[in-house]
C-alpha cells in the first residue's frame, strides 16, 4: 500500500492479481497484473489510459439487483512484468449480495470486491458459475483440450499470460460491443432475465 492511500484503493485478489478500486489514486502495484471493472457513467478512461490500461472486454451487468437494466461494464487491464513472481500471501476479496440460502448464492463466493458486476472464477469450469457473468478467468499456464473447449464455447477469449497463470475473459471487445449481440449469443433479453432470472438456467 502506497503511503496515504485508504485501504480500499487496492485489493490483492490473487498472489499475481490486483484489482484497483479507485484508479485516480492509483499507482503500481506489487502483483503482475492489474484490473479495474468500469461502471457506467465513469470518466475513468482518461486516468487509466494515461497509465498504460488497456480496454479488454465489456459486458452487461446480469446480477439480479440489476435484472431488466442495461448497464455496460468495461474491463481494463495492465501487466506490470518487472512484478512478475512476486510471493504475495493474501486471500481473495469479494463482494457480498445474498444470503445462504439464496440461489446466487454459489455464485457470489466469485464475485470480485469491486461489486456484483464481475466475477473472478477458476477451475472447475461450471456454466452456472461462468456462463452468463462477465468474469475473469484465471487458469493454468497450460490448459487442458476440454478447458479450452469450454472456454470457446462460453465465449472467453485469452488475454494474457504470466509468470503464475493465464487469464482469460468473457464479454466482448470494447470496440465491437452492443447490448443485441450480447442479447443474440444468451438468446435471451433483460425483461425475460427479470422475469425468469436463474430458473431454468
Amino acid at each position: 500500500m502506497e503511503e496515504g492511500e485508504g485501504e480500499s484503493v487496492k485489493v490483492i485478489q490473487y498472489p499475481d492479481l490486483t484489482e484497483v478500486l479507485h484508479p485516480s489514486n492509483y499507482s503500481r502495484s506489487e502483483t503482475e497484473f492489474i484490473f479495474y471493472l468500469q461502471a457506467p457513467l465513469s470518466n475513468t478512461p482518461y486516468t487509466l489510459k494515461g497509465k498504460g490500461f488497456t480496454p479488454v472486454a465489456s459486458m452487461n451487468n446480469w446480477w439480479p439487483t440489476h435484472a431488466g437494466e442495461e448497464r455496460r461494464l468495461t474491463l481494463w487491464w495492465l501487466k506490470v512484468p518487472t512484478n512478475a513472481g512476486n510471493e504475495v500471501k493474501a486471500g481473495r476479496n469479494r463482494w457480498g449480495y445474498s444470503s445462504a440460502k439464496d440461489k446466487y448464492s454459489q455464485i457470489e463466493k466469485h464475485l470480485a470486491k469491486s461489486g456484483c458486476g464481475l466475477k473472478i472464477g477458476e477451475p472447475p469450469l461450471l456454466s452456472k458459475y461462468f456462463h452468463k457473468f462477465f468474469t475473469l478467468m484465471r487458469m493454468p499456464l497450460d490448459i487442458k483440450p476440454i478447458q479450452q473447449k469450454w472456454l470457446t464455447r462460453h465465449n472467453y477469449r485469452h488475454i494474457d499470460t504470466g509468470a503464475m497463470a493465464s487469464y482469460w475473459v468473457n464479454g466482448w471487445e470494447p470496440n465491437k460491443y452492443s447490448i443485441e449481440l450480447e442479447y443474440e449469443f444468451f438468446k435471451t433479453n433483460q425483461q425475460e432475465w427479470k422475469e425468469h432470472g436463474l430458473d431454468g438456467y
